[in-house]
């Protein structure tokens, strides 16, 4: 661990790298530095694949805001 907070920045190019990173104390592994997997969305991936009726976009009636927001 010590290793690790001395050269971090070394750790974190090997991350940038694709590498995964074991941290340990006394021999034993504490945790896991691994590259994060980006997020990407596609807009209007969906678009056409299921029908959206015009009434999912009208305002809620006080019944369905009631029952909503639990009063």
């Amino acid at each position: 661990m010590h290793e690790a907070k001395a050269r971090f920045s070394e750790v974190l190019r090997l991350v940038e790298a694709g590498e995964t990173v074991i941290v340990t104390r006394h021999n034993a592994p504490v945790a896991e530095i691994k590259p994060l997997v980006p997020i990407q969305i596609k807009l209007g991936a969906f678009q056409g694949e299921f029908p959206v009726p015009d009434s999912a976009f009208a305002p809620l009636t006080n019944e369905e805001m009631k029952e909503w927001y639990g009063e």
